[in-house]
């Protein structure tokens, strides 16, 4: 975890671990049946990463939002330290790389959930269980606009100050685009980072 990582070693190690994609230009990585099956562009994803290393960032609980492979939950969790995770998934996709990959994690994994995280009964647990406990969200469920804000609203419902999130594809989806937009008139959050790729990453903190 000490160790010093340029944004060349990190897209590299990205590259490496396997996308979810056989055709480079998409993603950049190699494709592998047996690698972390990421749907992550690895010069954005290593600089996002990068940024996350040199802050020291540390987080007890946090949540995860449209696992998918789960390939993105390995690899952060590899290079941040993320003591205790809650995954929320419809299920619907990759979920055979998911069983594979989840063992590999290196966080507790406090739940599973199979379900819409926009549900009223996953916004209801989650508030029931974790209020203002969670550290640390990367949203990547839905990206049309609806879902994006309940998303956002769910993080902010368990939030406290300090609080940071990640909303995924603001750049390439209309509707996770407008979410980031709107959230700049927000005053009770920041803007810390954001990627200037093709596909987009926002790293906002809760006031």
């Amino acid at each position: 975890m000490n160790q010093i990582y340029t944004i060349s070693d990190l897209q590299d190690i990205i590259n490496k671990a396997g996308s979810a994609n056989d055709d480079p230009s998409q993603y950049g990585g190699e494709h592998k049946k047996d690698g972390l099956f990421l749907f992550q562009y690895a010069l954005e994803y290593a600089e996002f990463l990068n940024f996350c290393i040199l802050k020291g960032f540390s987080f007890d609980l946090t949540l995860a939002i449209g696992v998918a492979a789960g390939g993105e939950v390995k690899l952060f969790r590899d290079f941040v330290t993320c003591k205790r995770t809650i995954a929320i998934d419809l299920g619907n996709y990759y979920r055979e790389h998911w069983v594979r990959i989840k063992p590999t994690v290196r966080t507790e994994f406090v739940e599973d959930i199979i379900d819409d995280s926009t549900s009223t009964n996953v916004k209801n647990h989650l508030e029931e269980e974790y209020q203002s406990q969670l550290d640390f969200a990367f949203i990547d469920g839905c990206h049309e606009h609806n879902y994006v804000k309940s998303d956002i609203e769910t993080v902010k419902s368990i939030a406290h100050s300090g609080t940071l999130f990640t909303l995924h594809d603001i750049k390439m989806c209309p509707g996770a685009k407008a979410a980031d937009d709107e959230l700049y008139s927000d005053k009770n959050v920041e803007k810390l980072f954001e990627t200037k790729h093709r596909y987009g990453i926002a790293l906002w903190r809760i006031l």
